[in-house]
């Protein structure tokens, strides 16, 4: 059996709050780190059990460190057909299918859409994945799905479509959905609020990102 319940993927991106990510990684967690993320795991004072990617983002005496100590180290080549977050998550493919992606937000936009993209080439390889910051948790709702929304009375609450999607009911919002159908590019669903502690959404057909968004981002 398996010991491990879920994978962290801990990619190049920007991480703040170190306390936040301590509390979130647990011992049964297998923690994959994408190129330049192993700095990020430096900095929060944990060890990877993988370190994959191109690694054009660190130097050959940081992987060396790592080989010494007996980390698995994979290695692909700069020019290929993936992101190296994707080859992260097919790798977590083979470990668990509850998958965790931490430091998926930074400077380039397109690596950010390109990360957020990652949900739904996860639902096709039959993970459950969610992308996690100090502020904001990220997920994915498709054809006949209800979905609780975690997080404190008072949170904002995003509903976007990624696919024309109809059908959609939330409970416990400001601004409730009936069975309503949100056209893709549309942003209708944008900053709702969580007031009931046992809020959820659920959807008929199409494809639908949740954002859970801090309160504490708005002060």
């Amino acid at each position: 059996m398996n010991k491990y319940k879920r994978v962290v993927i801990v990619a190049n991106g920007s991480i703040i709050q170190p306390e936040f990510y301590r509390v979130l990684l647990r011992e049964s967690d297998f923690i994959i780190a994408v190129d330049g993320g192993i700095k990020h795991l430096e900095k929060i004072g944990i060890l990877p059990h993988l370190i994959i990617g191109d690694f054009d983002s660190i130097g050959l005496s940081i992987l060396d460190k790592y080989r010494n100590m007996g980390i698995n180290i994979k290695k692909f080549p700069k020019d290929k057909d993936y992101t190296d977050t994707e080859l992260a998550l097919h790798e977590a493919k083979t470990i668990s299918s509850n998958v965790i992606l931490i430091g998926a937000f930074g400077k380039r936009i397109d690596h950010t859409i390109a990360n957020i993209y990652l949900l739904y080439e996860a639902r096709e390889l039959g993970i459950n994945m969610e992308i996690m910051d100090a502020y904001h948790r990220l997920f994915l709702i498709g054809d006949g799905e209800r979905k609780v929304l975690p997080g404190d009375v008072g949170d904002i609450v995003s509903i976007i479509p990624m696919l024309p999607s109809s059908g959609i009911v939330t409970f416990g919002l400001k601004y409730p959905l009936q069975r309503e159908s949100i056209r893709f590019g549309y942003a209708r669903g944008i900053s709702n609020v969580k007031i009931d502690k046992d809020a959820w959404v659920s959807i008929e057909k199409g494809a639908l990102l949740i954002f859970i968004v801090k309160k504490e981002v708005e002060g």
